[in-house]
């Protein structure tokens, strides 16, 4: 369907001088931004839109993210690394960052979400693949700004780890700004995180006690371990992460779970 504005012309017909549509330097930023990488959902998403009274620790990110833009210029080298559980808006920070970034300081910006970034270099294997790894790879390590999602959670091969490892240390060669978001908590390899369980309760040890009661008697499980990020990236890319990032530690209900509750009612 044509603009009304331009009726397919491209320019705003209504404007004295002639001067470019609105559409057309809309469609011309949908563009670059997918170019980016950037997914159309989150095209739109931007530090004034993101909602900062749902817990302390967004309003704590959000400021956080503003301080970051400001300082970008003067900070090219630091990144930031946003961690904590699913649908807290830690994509959507990292999105409005780059967005804000590209915006005020004319920066070349690029989103990857890391697995799927892996498959797609995966698929170069393919002797009828179109594309190549490099190609793939270039404009993520020419990006002055890149920001990789859901780190830590492609580990699931020694390949799509040495890749994961290859890309941080090329990001961290080149003194490159990388913002990187993850699930996992930001402890080192090896470090535990336990949930609590009921203590055991003690058993009479007289042979008179009922079977039966003795079935019903809390029994101690062993604590569960969770992986950290450190588990999942290795000691030497924590460690670097570390050296490359401000740490941003979010905690809070799922957005997204809760969102779609009050949509229900």
């Amino acid at each position: 369907m044509s603009c009304e504005r331009c009726n397919g012309t491209g320019y705003d017909l209504s404007a004295v001088p002639l001067r470019e549509c609105e559409c057309r330097r809309t469609a011309r930023l949908s563009q670059a931004l997918e170019r980016a990488g950037i997914p159309i959902r989150y095209q739109s998403k931007t530090l004034d839109t993101y909602e900062t009274k749902v817990s302390p620790s967004a309003f704590e990110a959000h400021g956080l993210a503003r301080r970051f833009v400001e300082e970008w210029p003067t900070e090219r080298g630091r990144g930031m690394l946003l961690t904590g559980s699913v649908g807290l808006g830690k994509t959507h920070l990292a999105v409005a960052m780059l967005l804000e970034v590209r915006k005020r300081w004319n920066a070349t910006v690029a989103f990857v979400d890391l697995p799927e970034l892996l498959t797609r270099i995966k698929a170069t294997f393919n002797d009828s693949a179109t594309t190549t790894e490099e190609a793939i790879l270039r404009p993520l390590l020419r990006a002055e700004l890149l920001a990789i999602d859901e780190i830590g959670a492609a580990r699931s091969t020694d390949w799509a780890f040495a890749m994961t490892e290859n890309i941080i240390n090329l990001r961290y060669n080149a003194n490159a700004s990388t913002i990187f978001t993850t699930n996992f908590a930001n402890l080192p390899p090896s470090a535990t995180m336990r949930r609590e369980t009921p203590a055991p309760a003690k058993l009479d040890p007289t042979p008179e006690i009922n079977f039966a009661e003795r079935l019903r008697q809390p029994i101690a499980m062993p604590a569960m371990r969770q992986d950290t990020l450190g588990d999942r990236i290795g000691e030497r890319m924590y460690s670097r992460l570390q050296e490359m990032c401000w740490v941003v530690e979010m905690s809070g209900q799922d957005q997204r779970r809760t969102k779609a509750a009050r949509g229900r009612k």
